[in-house]
C-alpha cells in the first residue's frame, strides 16, 4: 500500500536477558508522497536467538507493558510456569485470528499435522489448513481463549470460544502438541463438558513422550483427580491412595494436617456446599519416579451461581502405585515447595 517504509526501535529496556520492552517507530511514504508514522511499545521474548512471542501496547500504556514484561520474567523463573512453547504458539495464533491474519494462522501448523475432532457434533474434515482458516474467519470475528494446563515443552490444553456479532458461538477445549519449531503437529478438539477426555489425552500424550520416565506417577495423579471430579471418592481414597497417607499443611490455609480419611471428609463437605467443582494440575514438575511438585487448580460453582477458584502447590508423593502423601504450599512459596520435595527425594535415595 506504500512506496517505502522503515521501522526501528528508538529506545529499548531489557527487563531480563530474554525479555525486552522497546519503543517501536515506523515511517512510511504513500503512493502520492503522503507521509505516515506510527509509534507503539513492543514486549518481545527471545529464546535461542529467535523471537518466541511479542505483544504490542499503545505508547501511553507503558505501565501495562512493563507489568506484562515482568510477568513473563517471573513465569520464566518459575519451575511451574503455566506456559511453554505450545502455549506461546496458541497465544500467537489467537493474536493472528483477532487480526484476521490468514498467513500467520496457517504458519502455526506443520505441513504434516493430525486433526483429531472428539466433539459430539464435529466440524467438517480438515483437508486443507488455509481453506479451514479462511472459513473460520468468514464466520467468526471474536476469538477468546485461555490456558488450562501445560505439560513439558510441547503440550498445551486450553479453553477456546469463537463468536460473532450475530450471537453465534462455539466453545470447546483444544489440545495442542508442537514440534521442535513450535508448529502444531497435533490438534485435538473436545466438547466443553468433556474435560475428562481432554485432560486424560493430555496425560497420555505426555507419558508417551517427554514424560515417559515418570509416566506411572503422572498417570496416577491424573486418575486421582479425575476420580475426584466424578465424586468417586472410593476410587480416589481407597484404590489410588495408601491407607496411612497424610496431608501436611505448610500454606496459609487454616486446615490442619490431615489423614486421608479426614481429607476425604473435607472434599465430601465441599461438594455438598456447591453445585459443581473441577480440579486439575495446570503444571507439573516431577523430580523422581515417586515425587513431584504440582500447581493445583480448583474451580467451583455455588448453588446460586457464584464462582470460586483456588490455586495451591502440592508436593505429591507415591509408593507402590498409590498416593502416599501430600504437602500443601501457597502458590508464591514455590522455593519452599521444591526444597521440601528435593529433601524427600534425597531421603528416599539415602534409604
Amino acid at each position: 500500500m506504500v512506496d517505502s517504509t522503515r521501522s526501528w526501535y528508538s529506545a529499548s529496556c531489557w527487563v531480563s536477558p530474554a525479555v525486552c520492552v522497546a519503543r517501536n517507530e515506523r515511517d512510511a511514504v504513500g503512493r502520492d508522497g503522503e507521509k505516515y508514522s506510527w509509534t507503539r511499545l513492543h514486549v518481545a521474548e527471545v529464546h535461542d536467538g529467535r523471537v518466541t512471542s511479542a505483544c504490542a501496547f499503545d505508547l501511553e500504556d507503558e505501565d501495562a507493558a512493563f507489568a506484562y514484561a515482568e510477568e513473563l520474567v517471573r513465569a520464566a523463573a518459575s519451575r511451574l510456569a503455566v506456559t511453554n512453547r505450545a502455549s506461546q504458539r496458541f497465544d500467537a495464533t489467537g493474536h493472528a485470528a483477532r487480526a484476521g491474519d490468514v498467513d500467520a494462522m496457517v504458519a502455526s501448523y506443520a505441513e504434516a499435522f493430525v486433526y483429531d475432532d472428539r466433539r459430539r457434533l464435529s466440524g467438517r474434515p480438515l483437508d486443507d489448513v488455509r481453506s479451514a482458516v479462511e472459513g473460520i474467519l468468514a464466520q467468526y470475528n471474536q476469538f477468546e481463549g485461555h490456558t488450562l494446563a501445560v505439560r513439558g515443552d510441547r503440550l498445551h490444553l486450553a479453553w477456546s470460544r469463537w463468536s460473532n456479532e450475530s450471537g453465534f458461538e462455539t466453545n470447546y477445549l483444544i489440545l495442542h502438541e508442537v514440534d521442535d519449531d513450535a508448529r502444531v503437529v497435533y490438534e485435538g478438539r473436545f466438547d466443553e463438558d468433556d474435560f475428562e477426555g481432554a485432560y486424560r489425552e493430555l496425560t497420555q500424550k505426555y507419558c508417551a513422550g517427554e514424560g515417559a520416565a515418570v509416566a506411572e506417577l503422572a498417570a496416577l495423579g491424573t486418575e486421582w483427580l479425575l476420580a475426584l471430579n466424578r465424586r468417586d471418592f472410593d476410587r480416589a481414597f481407597s484404590e489410588l491412595t495408601e491407607a496411612d497417607a497424610r496431608v501436611e499443611n505448610r500454606s496459609s490455609s487454616p486446615f490442619p494436617d490431615r489423614s486421608a480419611a479426614e481429607l476425604r471428609a473435607t472434599f465430601e463437605d465441599l461438594y455438598g456446599m456447591v453445585k459443581s467443582t473441577r480440579s486439575w494440575n495446570s503444571a507439573e514438575c516431577w523430580l523422581s519416579s515417586t515425587c513431584g511438585v504440582i500447581r493445583h487448580e480448583r474451580e467451583a460453582v455455588g448453588n446460586d451461581g457464584e464462582q470460586f477458584a483456588w490455586a495451591r502447590l502440592y508436593v505429591f508423593v507415591a509408593s507402590h502405585g498409590k498416593c502416599s502423601g501430600w504437602c500443601e504450599f501457597d502458590v508464591d512459596d514455590e522455593a519452599s515447595a521444591f526444597a521440601y520435595a528435593e529433601q524427600r527425594v534425597r531421603d528416599a535415595e539415602g534409604r
